[in-house]
């Protein structure tokens, strides 16, 4: 059978499923479709809301996200977790480790009843069967260690919202207990079932992995059209609800997916693409002027006769060394080693201007920021690292300097 649209096949990974959503933003923006939804876990419930086309409300509902709406727990706790005054030293503290250890030995796991209340709250199983979409989720039975692939013809009427559950049902929560077997998360079974939608009949494949834990299955691309989306950056837990993390996770979502569908450009950051100002720099950066005063710097700690490429990729990052553009390695690396934030999208002429202050405050503080050279061969393996970075922060000053001067960027105003 021919699909015209994409499946769409969503991991698990709990708080991490917020850059599912930023992930949505960028599937709307781009118009791309879906026949299919299969989710695991978070996945699962994030794929209720997409084929809900409940995009303001999932936006609403991560921003507000709270631990004490997926577990229960005693008064008071949850704003000490929230406000970061639960440790050992804090009157909660107790109470909290009697409180697990009562829920473990009472239910086998945490009280979920909250995340099952959101669940009632905002899946409509009439609408989603209505809708007619290709929707499946994966659990895992306890009871008598069995996977379970269920779509919507596989569910009974009305048991949608226990089956989502279910799906979410991370270890350490209480299994959920359907028809009197007990169901954990489906990560357990296969945290990123791509191979189940090929089963399904699907060739056309868009998987958002998020780093979640569980088991994965080594993915087989044979025969199959396969756009891989994938967090670029690892931070956060999956159970980190602090409002910072999910804006943040969101985000790179967001940005991750576009540059997937090549609507923004970047090695690490991103940005709006920008080939005429690429262009420009490349040529510069190449020019004999700009080459000649960089050579100069790159040859302090070269003894071999290597062309000026060579000599550039040998002091980059492994992943910047192949790079087409040299220059814009430069820039990247300059600007992650001056920290700028990465999670953001730019034009590119800021990123440069903005890491270019930030260095020049960096050496009107320490006016030898950029003049380090090791004592001896020693000196030199060990700080390794660090000379290179001095040398790449060189070359991106003179080149960024040079780039004004030659009004290849603007220096304006709002860059001083």
């Amino acid at each position: 059978m021919k699909h015209k649209n994409y499946a769409l096949v969503l991991a698990g990974g709990g708080a991490k499923g917020a850059y599912q959503i930023g992930a949505w933003k960028a599937f709307r923006e781009t118009k791309v479709k879906f026949d299919c939804i299969l989710g695991v876990s978070v996945g699962a419930l994030n794929g209720a809301l997409m084929v809900q086309n409940l995009f303001q409300e999932a936006i609403d509902i991560w921003q507000k996200m709270s631990i004490e709406k997926i577990i229960y727990l005693p008064d008071g706790v949850a704003e000490d977790i929230k406000s970061g005054r639960l440790n050992v030293f804090s009157p909660s503290f107790l109470k909290v480790i009697s409180h697990v250890w009562n829920e473990v030995k009472r239910h086998r796991g945490f009280d979920i009843t909250p995340l099952y209340n959101l669940i009632e709250k905002y899946v409509d199983e009439k609408k989603i069967r209505k809708k007619k979409k290709d929707f499946g989720l994966v659990t895992y039975r306890l009871t008598d260690f069995t996977p379970q692939v269920l779509f919507l013809e596989d569910i009974p009427y009305g048991m949608l919202s226990k089956f989502l559950l279910a799906s979410a049902s991370l270890p350490g929560f209480k299994p959920t207990k359907i028809f009197g077997k007990d169901f954990i998360d489906g990560g357990v079974y296969n945290n990123i079932p791509l191979r189940l939608v090929k089963e399904r009949g699907y060739r056309r494949v868009i998987v958002v992995d998020i780093s979640g834990i569980g088991m994965t299955e080594t993915p087989d691309f044979t025969n199959m059209e396969v756009i891989y989306i994938k967090n670029s950056i690892d931070f956060g837990g999956i159970l980190d609800f602090r409002p910072s993390f999910i804006s943040s996770f969101m985000e790179l979502g967001y940005l991750d997916t576009l540059k997937v569908f090549q609507k923004v450009d970047g090695i690490y950051y991103f940005y709006h693409p920008a080939e005429r100002l690429i262009s420009r720099i490349e040529k510069l950066f190449y020019s004999q002027e700009v080459q000649r005063k960089l050579f100069a710097i790159l040859t302090e700690r070269k003894s071999k006769q290597l062309t000026y490429k060579d000599v550039v990729r040998s002091i980059l990052p492994e992943r910047l060394k192949n790079f087409k553009f040299l220059s814009v390695a430069i820039i990247e690396q300059s600007a992650r080693y001056l920290n700028l934030p990465i999670v953001k999208l730019y034009n590119l002429e800021d990123l440069i201007l903005e890491t270019f202050n930030i260095l020049k405050k960096k050496l009107a503080e320490n006016p030898s920021l950029l003049d380090y050279k090791p004592k001896n061969i020693f000196e030199e393996i060990i700080n390794n690292q660090l000379l290179q970075n001095t040398v790449i922060l060189k070359m991106f000053y003179i080149l960024t300097l040079e780039a004004i001067k030659k009004k290849v960027i603007k220096h304006s105003k709002n860059f001083s």
